[in-house]
């Protein structure tokens, strides 16, 4: 089972990625910043796969670290990419996906 959720993981982190870099280009941040965001997720795919965390019974200290960092990193890409509206008009990146220009 715990294949299948690690191939699962896998199999989505891509879009993930690519959906989180193209809304920082569009806030005008880099794209490394999404490193943040799937890092997190495959130590966390990584960790549950070799059985060092993901037991309910019997968390331990990892499984907590882990989880905080989830939220924290996962509460900041929400805010950060969810919340807030893109870079109004042309930025480095490129132009403005909803074409209003402010010049």
């Amino acid at each position: 089972m715990r294949l299948i959720e690690f191939a699962i993981q896998l199999v989505t982190v891509y879009p993930t990625a690519a959906i989180a870099v193209k809304r920082l280009h569009d806030r005008n941040q880099p794209g490394h910043y999404a490193a943040w965001l799937v890092g997190l997720t495959l130590i966390i795919a990584l960790t549950n796969l070799f059985g060092l965390t993901d037991d309910p019974k019997n968390p331990t200290w990892l499984d907590w670290v882990l989880g905080l960092c989830a939220i924290v990193v996962g509460l900041a890409f929400l805010f950060e990419l969810g919340f807030r509206r893109g870079t109004s008009g042309e930025n480095r990146y490129g132009l403005d996906p909803l074409g209003k220009s402010t010049n």
